[in-house]
């Protein structure tokens, strides 16, 4: 298992590298962030945005460490009150990210070594950079489609570019009511009946166009509370007002 330390402000931040994809080592987020907690703080993540690994560090001696994917690290993120965290998500989605995909690989000593005794390797791991090319060439080409949407809806849109049904209703449903938004989408069988984990998530063939965001605040007597919420994506807004005006055309 290759693992890396990135540093940020001064504080290191491990990565290990688990089936092609970056997690994080959960005590070093929750350090940088000034969660006080970790435990805690990972025990409200969903299953799959948490795991356990054990590494060796001394001779045959071990330990045991929680480590979390990209979706469980935004998720600490958002729950900080901490100035720098703003500063942080941007490192992470800006430099260690892209610094980690760019090369389709974590390219540790360990790693650098094997690429020289192993030319299977070596070839593996340059169809890797092919792919990761291609795959990113694809996905500019849809940023460019999708530009001017994105400039349509710009200022609906939060800092993370979603949007709730209270805007969607008010601004282009003619201005009705989020539970009007909602109770009209759940007739399209777009999203569910019932909840699921406080949620009216939506049905598999919609996931696409909503993200299910937590969302912390404090009661009366501080105590942090942690919901979820559904926003919609900037696709989403555009699929909406689509269905809406159909559903309303007179026949």
């Amino acid at each position: 298992m290759n693992q890396i330390t990135k540093v940020f402000e001064g504080s290191e931040l491990r990565l290990v590298e688990i089936e092609g994809s970056p997690w994080f080592v959960a005590k070093d987020v929750c350090s940088i962030l000034g969660i006080s907690n970790p435990s805690k703080a990972t025990s409200s993540l969903e299953s799959d945005e948490k795991t356990t690994i054990t590494i060796s560090y001394t001779g045959s001696m071990t330990t045991n460490l929680v480590v979390i994917n990209e979706a469980g690290l935004y998720a600490l993120i958002f729950r900080s009150r901490k100035p720098e965290a703003r500063e942080f998500k941007r490192w992470i989605t800006h430099e260690v990210i892209p610094s980690i995909r760019k090369h389709g690989a974590y390219m540790t000593p360990e790693t650098l070594g094997r690429t020289i005794k192993d030319p299977d390797f070596l070839i593996g791991l340059l169809t890797n950079l092919k792919d990761e090319q291609q795959r990113r060439l694809e996905v500019e080409e849809q940023n460019k489609e999708l530009k001017p949407k994105a400039e349509k809806y710009e200022r609906f849109l939060d800092s993370d570019g979603l949007t709730t049904f209270t805007t969607i209703g008010k601004h282009f449903l003619d201005g009705i009511s989020p539970q009007k938004v909602r109770l009209f989408l759940q007739e399209e069988g777009v999203i569910y009946k019932r909840k699921v984990d406080g949620v009216f998530p939506p049905t598999q063939d919609y996931t696409k166009y909503f993200r299910i965001i937590p969302y912390y605040y404090y009661d009366y007597y501080g105590n942090e509370i942690v919901t979820r919420t559904v926003k919609v994506t900037n696709e989403g807004i555009d699929f909406i007002i689509d269905l809406y005006q159909k559903a309303n055309q007179a026949p």
